[in-house]
C-alpha cells in the first residue's frame, strides 16, 4: 500500500499525472493488471540512485579499509535494492514527453492523478513510497536528509528537471531480496486499474488504424475507460474559396 514518508514530498491528490508508454507496455499492464517497476540501471541517467560526492568523500576518509570496501561494494549493488514507476506531473500533455518516452506514432499516455496512483496500491501488502522527485547537482548538494538510503531514488540530476517526475518506489531491501536482483516477474506489482486509470490518450503522431488498435484493446479489458486522441493532435484547417 501507499506509505507516506516524512522526507518524501507528496503533492495534492487531484494533481494530474501522466505515464507515457508503448502499445506493448499498455498490453502488459492491462493483461497482467500489474505495474512494472524498473531497476535504476534501466534508465538513461547514469546518476540514477547515485551517492553524492560528499558521501564518497566521507567514505574515503574511513580508516578501516575493510569497512570502506564493504560500503563501496554496497553502492555497486544499488540497482538490486529498488524499483521505480515514473510519472510526469503536468496539467496538460507534453510534446517533449511524447517524443522522449512514446515510440513515434505508436505511443499512448495514461492520464491519472496522484490520489489515484496511491489508491491503486490499496490492496498491496508491501509498502510503496510515492512522491515528487527533487533535481540537484550531485557534486554540490549535500547527502539526503537523515542518511535514509532509499531517499536517493527521489533525487535526480538537474539536467532532467524538465521531466517533472512523480515517482513510485519499491525498496527491495525490505523484501529480503538480499544480494540477488529481483526477477522480471518480481518487478511488477498488482494494481487496481480502475482506480489508477482516468483515461487513455493516443499519440498525436498516430494514424487512425493505430487508434482503432488501442481502442479495441482497452475495450477488451476495461470497456468503461475512455480512449481519445491526444489533445495535441492538430486538425488540418480547410478553406473554401468564395466567388
Amino acid at each position: 500500500m501507499y506509505e507516506p514518508h516524512d522526507y518524501i514530498q507528496p503533492v495534492s491528490d487531484n494533481t494530474i499525472i501522466w505515464r507515457y508508454l508503448s502499445l506493448e507496455k499498455l498490453l502488459s499492464l492491462l493483461h497482467y493488471k500489474s505495474l512494472y517497476f524498473a531497476l535504476p540501471e534501466q534508465f538513461e541517467d547514469p546518476l540514477e540512485g547515485a551517492w553524492f560526492q560528499k558521501d564518497f568523500d566521507e567514505v574515503e576518509a574511513y580508516k578501516d579499509q575493510k569497512m570502506k570496501e564493504q560500503v563501496l561494494a554496497y553502492t555497486s549493488k544499488k540497482g538490486f535494492y529498488s524499483g521505480m514507476s515514473c510519472w510526469h506531473q503536468s496539467p496538460d500533455e507534453s510534446q517533449a514527453m511524447w517524443r522522449a518516452y512514446a515510440e513515434k506514432g505508436k505511443g499512448i499516455v495514461i492520464q491519472s492523478t496522484f490520489g489515484r496512483l496511491c489508491q491503486s496500491f490499496a490492496k498491496v501488502s508491501e509498502s510503496v513510497f510515492i512522491g515528487k522527485v527533487t533535481y540537484v547537482d550531485h557534486k554540490r548538494d549535500n547527502r539526503c536528509v537523515g542518511g535514509i538510503e532509499f531517499l536517493r531514488y527521489f533525487v535526480k540530476d538537474i539536467s532532467f528537471a524538465y521531466e517533472e517526475e512523480i515517482r513510485a518506489l519499491r525498496w527491495y531491501d525490505k523484501l529480503g531480496v538480499g544480494n540477488n536482483p529481483p526477477s522480471q516477474q518480481d518487478r511488477s506489482i498488482p494494481v487496481d486499474l480502475r482506480a489508477l486509470i482516468e483515461s487513455i490518450r493516443v499519440s498525436p503522431f498516430s494514424d487512425p488504424m493505430f487508434f482503432e488498435q488501442v481502442f479495441l484493446l482497452v475495450q477488451k479489458y476495461l470497456p468503461e475507460i475512455t480512449v481519445q486522441n491526444s489533445s495535441l493532435r492538430k486538425s488540418i484547417p480547410t478553406f473554401s474559396i468564395r466567388d
